[in-house]
């Protein structure tokens, strides 16, 4: 006889003598299913998480390729591109005094979430159409997704979870 049908042969003599309760077979099987499970849910709520960093990312993108429509429409020109707040080869929005990245208050209707900001922002020399990268950074830093605008496309021209390989922690420097 199988060990399984010897456990399975002493749990029912055990129910024909009025006896009841776990094995701790059962306790452990139990347990086994139970971790399985929580590993499962786990891994997903990450996955979840990213895929939630992504779609703030693309939705500020698309939020602020209109409203930089809007102002190019209205004034008939773009706000410029300035490099004083990072390296020569990284452009920043130069939207009014003391902006930064994670500053669009130059931007009328303009409003970053938490943890989202511009991680490059170029003007084409038509002086008429622009492209930028928005980025969703943890809180060491690291970056979580990023999607980039194309204004002549009028659309999100790429858009991932993390930073793409080789890209030194700052997936906009492809964005042209």
């Amino acid at each position: 006889m199988s060990r399984l049908q010897h456990t399975l042969a002493a749990r029912r003599a055990a129910r024909r003598n009025g006896e009841t309760g776990l094995a701790l077979l059962d306790v452990l099987l139990g347990m086994a299913i139970f971790a399985l499970i929580a590993l499962i849910a786990v891994q997903s709520m990450g996955l979840y998480r990213q895929r939630g960093y992504q779609s703030q990312a693309t939705s500020a993108a698309k939020d602020l390729g209109l409203l930089l429509s809007a102002q190019f429409t209205n004034n008939n020109e773009l706000p410029p591109v300035g490099t004083d707040t990072g390296p020569p080869e990284v452009t920043y929005p130069d939207w009014g005094p003391g902006a930064s990245p994670t500053d669009v208050s130059g931007i009328e209707g303009a409003n970053l979430t938490t943890g989202i900001e511009v991680g490059r922002y170029i003007v084409y020399p038509d002086q008429k159409s622009f492209a930028f990268c928005m980025i969703h950074r943890t809180d060491d830093g690291s970056v979580d997704a990023y999607a980039a605008y194309h204004s002549p496309s009028g659309s999100i021209t790429q858009s991932e979870t993390g930073a793409p390989p080789g890209s030194g922690g700052n997936p906009c420097d492809g964005v042209s």
